[in-house]
């Protein structure tokens, strides 16, 4: 008479965990891998939506100050950065920096460029139509109003950089410049902070014209600036730190 199993085995239990795990483990790597494409593809989109805004906006001669000679009307209350001055890239936006460099200048800066954007008719219905969750009120401080900004897909604001660039953007690579190479106006490279020593710490530079001698120098910007020397957006990615440039998400990319 054949005798039945009552029971798993104490190895048969273990191997069965094991996969349980593996199993679990895999399908937590793809959803964070989905979550962070969404997040992604989101944030390109929202780049692209409101670069068209502020092109319609620059159309009509209100970006001036920023793209063109100052107006009477300038964006900022005070005056526009020098022109290889660049907007100072922000540290930690997230909502864990403690009001610091979430609603810093950069992010008020950005809140008087949305409520232009937001005086085209079209701009404003486009912008109403957003969901709450992304939005981000800036209040009031100082001589800056508050107002508005546009959240990115892991819910940190959106900036909009001038045409003069995002200064002081930090990266982990090496240095990436050639010795002899030429460069053309727009090209980015990894080279050392300008005045630090050799190696430390790494920031991206951008040519401002074509080039054949790599940075420093007066071709180069020691940050980001988009080729065409025209102002754009940008989401500092899934670490909400725009200083540590490897996972920013600029609009002239895409």
């Amino acid at each position: 008479m054949l005798m039945r199993r009552k029971a798993f085995t104490l190895i048969e239990l273990l191997l069965v965990i094991g996969v349980l795990i593996i199993l679990i483990g895999i399908a937590v790597w793809a959803l964070k891998g989905a979550v962070g494409s969404g997040a992604g593809n989101a944030t390109k989109t929202t780049l692209e939506n409101l670069t068209n805004m502020s092109e319609e906006l620059n159309r009509k001669n209100k970006l001036a100050g920023f793209e063109g000679p100052p107006s009477e009307n300038p964006i900022y209350p005070f005056q526009p950065p020098p022109v290889f001055g660049g907007e100072i890239a922000p540290a930690l936006v997230t909502s864990d920096s403690k009001n610091t460099d979430r609603f810093g200048p950069a992010v008020r800066n950005t809140a008087e460029v949305m409520r232009r954007l937001s005086s085209i008719p079209d701009n404003k219905k486009n912008l109403e139509k957003l969901p709450s969750d992304q939005t981000l009120a800036v209040p009031p401080s100082g001589t800056s109003g508050g107002g508005t900004v546009v959240m990115d897909g892991w819910r940190n604001p959106i900036l909009f950089v001038p045409a003069t660039g995002l200064r002081y953007v930090a990266s982990s690579q090496k240095d990436s410049t050639a010795s002899g190479a030429n460069y053309a106006k727009g090209a980015r490279v990894i080279a050392p902070k300008q005045n630090s020593p050799a190696n430390y710490p790494m920031v991206y530079w951008t040519a401002m014209t074509s080039t054949n001698s790599g940075p420093p120098g007066p071709d180069w910007f020691e940050g980001i600036r988009s080729p065409d020397g025209r102002a754009f957006w940008a989401s500092a990615g899934p670490d909400g730190n725009f200083t540590q440039g490897e996972d920013n998400v600029y609009s002239f990319e895409h």
